[in-house]
């Protein structure tokens, strides 16, 4: 791959989450298990970040020595 995509949105935490922005949101980010979560919700709001990193987190010795 020679492309990064860099992606910019109004900042949201907790106390201006702002669900019709994330129901308009056209960024996703896909999970290993198949769940879609909008970008503007991802790290905000009901915590999806957190779950889903403890969810699928590995150790990094775990996963090189998967990809060594």
């Amino acid at each position: 791959w020679s492309t990064m995509y860099v992606g910019g949105m109004h900042f949201q935490d907790n106390y201006n989450y702002d669900i019709e922005r994330v129901k308009r949101c056209v960024i996703h980010y896909a999970t290993p298990d198949g769940k879609v979560i909008p970008f503007c919700a991802y790290n905000t709001g009901p915590n999806f970040r957190e779950e889903i990193e403890k969810k699928f987190a590995v150790p990094i010795e775990e996963w090189r020595g998967r990809h060594a």
